[in-house]
Order: C-alpha cells, then sequence, then structure tokens
C-alpha cells in the first residue's frame, strides 16, 4: 500500500504533462491552463524532483509515493534525461524554446515510458 497516495498522482499527473506534446504546448506555451495555477516546465522540474522525489535518492520513495523497483527505475531514467538538459538550459530560456529542442523528444518518450510503468499492475 503507497503511504502517500496524493504524492503518487501528482507524480503521476506531472509524468503526464512532461509526455504531452500537447499539453505543452497548450498549457506551458500558449498559456491556457487553470490561471490560478502556476503550470511551466520550471514548475514541473521542480514539483518532480523537489516537492514530490529526491532525484539523487529515488528508491527511498517504494512504498511511499513508489510502488516498486521498476517504477523507480523509470523516474531515474527520466531524470538522467530531463535533469542535464534542464541545467544545460541558459537562464531563461522560454518553455517554447526548450519543448522545441531535438533532445526534448527523449525526455518524452522517457516520461511515457514511466506512464506505462506506473499503469501496470
Amino acid at each position: 500500500m503507497i503511504e502517500h497516495p496524493d504524492a503518487r498522482s501528482a507524480v503521476i499527473d506531472l509524468l503526464g504533462d512532461l509526455a504531452d506534446p500537447a499539453f505543452q504546448q497548450r498549457v506551458w506555451v500558449e498559456r491556457k491552463g487553470d490561471p490560478n495555477l502556476i503550470e511551466n516546465l520550471d514548475q514541473a522540474v521542480a514539483d518532480l524532483f523537489d516537492l514530490y522525489l529526491d532525484d539523487k535518492n529515488i528508491e527511498r520513495y517504494i512504498g511511499a509515493v513508489l510502488r516498486n523497483s521498476s517504477e523507480a527505475e523509470r523516474v531515474a531514467e527520466l531524470a538522467g534525461v530531463l535533469l542535464p538538459l534542464y541545467a544545460s538550459l541558459p537562464p531563461g530560456t522560454s518553455d517554447a524554446a526548450v519543448i522545441a529542442m531535438p533532445e526534448w523528444s527523449k525526455v518524452m518518450e522517457t516520461a511515457r515510458a514511466a506512464l506505462r510503468t506506473f499503469s501496470e499492475e
């Protein structure tokens, strides 16, 4: 049983955001999301790897937010793709510029793989 189901739900939502180019365009670029929420790439990365998970010790979240080592491995793979790309960006790089980068397709692919693992029973 998961100790923090609300955090798990938030992680799944964030993985979905990182996997969905239509969402990214509509919400992060065109700003057509909920006006009461701050929704952008910076916030998604901060929420996923600062608020809900620690990218340096993802395994410790098994049982709390993650069900098993397969989920932890997929999230670690995403961190390994996303965080170096994110860290390499010059300050002020727009979300539109990031999601247009060729490297961004690997981020989305890795997020989709993580989502598939989360949906397995």
